[in-house]
């Protein structure tokens, strides 16, 4: 996707008479417009939910908040972990970590507790969690787990990877190369193509509602759409 981007891109400023966009520029841009995007997802989702609460949503195809879900869920992620006392740093343990869904020991889901009732639960005997009913509390990246374990499951939001174009001189001209080892795709779910080629341009002050670019941005959102069934 991300050359197909860069290639929107370039099609946009030309016709814009603003020049060609150095790939070093768009890597240096496509950055921030990734976490950006990732982050924004939690936020859209929040919005979409309430007007399906409110009727405003229609089924199937039109289920915008569950094919938003997807793209949240395209960075759901678990891994097995190892804790020491009932507790780990889980950005040490898991190097893409973002943000816990959900914890699960051997016997059931432990449920997320503040750090106060985390405490409150561990030292009051009437109160102790079971191993059927375990809790766990998160603060600054570290997970405490009770009753204390060796290793849970977490599932996890990962980080997107840090997107990178490259390219190599052919002919004396540049051909973008997505052999390259240090090539990284745009990390996104395919349906997000759209909102990534929008924050772009209007890094470059592109007005959106320009009928060039409306059609174009169509055109590569549909190419997409049939590269991802």
């Amino acid at each position: 996707m991300i050359i197909e981007l860069k290639h929107a891109t370039d099609a946009i400023t030309n016709h814009k008479q603003m020049g060609k966009v150095s790939t070093d520029e768009f890597n240096s841009i496509i950055v921030p417009i990734v976490m950006n995007i990732q982050g924004q997802l939690f936020a859209e989702f929040r919005k979409l939910n309430i007007r399906k609460g409110k009727f405003q949503d229609t089924p199937n195809y039109g289920n915008e908040a569950g094919h938003l879900k997807q793209a949240i869920e395209y960075y759901v992620n678990e891994k097995e972990v190892n804790l020491t006392a009932g507790k780990v740093n889980l950005i040490e343990a898991i190097d893409d970590f973002l943000m816990v869904n959900s914890v699960f020991t051997n016997n059931a889901q432990a449920e997320k507790v503040d750090l106060l009732q985390f405490n409150q639960l561990s030292k009051l005997a009437e109160l102790n969690p079971t191993n059927c009913m375990p809790v766990f509390t998160l603060n600054s990246n570290v997970i405490k787990v009770s009753p204390a374990k060796e290793k849970v499951s977490v599932t996890y939001y990962r980080k997107a990877k840090t997107p990178k174009l490259t390219s190599r001189i052919f002919n004396e001209t540049e051909v973008y190369d997505d052999s390259a080892n240090d090539f990284q795709d745009l990390d996104i779910h395919p349906i997000m193509f759209q909102n990534a080629l929008n924050e772009l341009l209007a890094y470059f002050g592109v007005n959106l509602q320009d009928q060039f670019a409306m059609q174009l941005s169509a055109q590569l959102k549909q190419e997409e759409q049939i590269k991802a069934q």
